[in-house]
């Protein structure tokens, strides 16, 4: 059975963990550090639209939208090619769209290289539905994808 967890994190969150982080004892500041590097890195990739997954501290894989499997409930819904390496979780209807955590998205950006070259971060993306799938685009053409996948094959 799917479940969200609410892992939406904001800027403020982000700014407010960094303030504790440099206000803390030394003997503190590992474990600040470490919810700090957490929290921001969780939201650069939920504004990269980035789904792929994380433990929690149960040891449970949670996608960067919220999203968590309960259970045995890993099944592909199109699984393009094994070209792409998805994580068990990436192949799993019921994500959301990143960054707002909100509504459902059935394209997902699932994976990124940096191209010394380009200086860049090159974002591969897939459909759950129609199986379609781009490889090494920039992130504003990774979402693009997404979106158009999203208006096109939603059910």
């Amino acid at each position: 059975m799917s479940k969200y967890r609410n892992n939406k994190v904001t800027q403020d969150q982000v700014r407010a963990l960094r303030k504790d982080l440099e206000d803390a004892p030394v003997e503190r500041k590992i474990g600040r550090w470490g919810a700090y590097r957490h929290s921001s890195q969780l939201y650069r990739e939920q504004n990269q639209g980035y789904h792929h997954h994380y433990l929690n501290f149960d040891g449970i894989p949670v996608c960067t939208c919220g999203l968590q499997i309960v259970g045995d409930e890993l099944v592909a819904l199109h699984y393009p090619n094994d070209d792409l390496e998805l994580q068990p979780l990436q192949m799993v209807a019921g994500h959301r769209n990143l960054p707002e955590c909100e509504g459902v998205t059935v394209a997902l950006i699932v994976k990124f290289r940096f191209d010394w070259d380009l200086n860049d971060y090159l974002w591969t993306a897939y459909c759950q539905v129609c199986g379609k799938s781009v490889v090494e685009l920039s992130n504003a053409e990774a979402k693009s994808f997404v979106a158009e996948h999203n208006q096109s094959c939603q059910r």
